[in-house]
């Protein structure tokens, strides 16, 4: 189950790789602990919306983009209680669009690669900011090979990924060339 350790323990990992990262991300620490000492949500409108998502590349070293109305990306979603954890979340968001596949953590990058921090969506209607956890698998593209023709989705490459931070944590977890 996803709950507020379970986030805290992730975000505190991540803070400490990535300390210059500390202050933007300090709202959703406190906002947690906030809730688990007074039992429940104290606020009427603000508190942080979490979310997490893929990126999940091939052997090639492609990333599968899906086609979000607004461009190409990564889906996320909100933890729910049956995933386990964010990072379940986070194949999750894919397979909600590509129905299950076979897909794995890379060794040593078992933690978010990138939390983005944003402002929410107008549809997260009690959230003001939105921190969103992203991961990386790795699969097969020949896994995907049959959901693929009635997907808007895409294996593209890494290159493409439009966040430079996100981009260079991928090249750096998958220990390929840089483009």
């Amino acid at each position: 189950m996803v709950n507020s350790s379970h986030i805290i323990r992730e975000l505190t990992r991540y803070m400490s790789d990535y300390l210059s990262e500390v202050d933007v991300l300090l709202p959703l620490f406190d906002s947690i602990k906030e809730h688990v000492q007074v039992g429940h949500c104290p606020h009427q409108y603000g508190c942080p919306s979490v979310k997490a998502g893929a990126v999940v590349v091939d052997e090639q070293g492609r990333a599968l983009y899906f086609w979000t109305g607004a461009g190409w990306g990564f889906p996320e979603v909100p933890p729910t209680g049956e995933d386990g954890s964010l990072g379940r979340t986070a194949l999750r968001a894919v397979m909600d669009q590509t129905g299950p596949f076979e897909a794995w953590p890379i060794e040593g990058a078992e933690s978010p690669l990138v939390i983005d921090v944003d402002c929410a969506a107008p549809h997260d209607w009690s959230a003001t900011v939105r921190f969103g956890f992203r991961y990386v698998y790795r699969t097969e593209s020949a896994l995907l090979t049959p959901a693929m023709d009635q997907l808007s989705a895409e294996w593209r490459p890494i290159s493409d990924i439009q966040s430079p931070r996100l981009r260079e944590r991928v090249h750096d977890s998958l220990w390929l060339p840089r483009s």
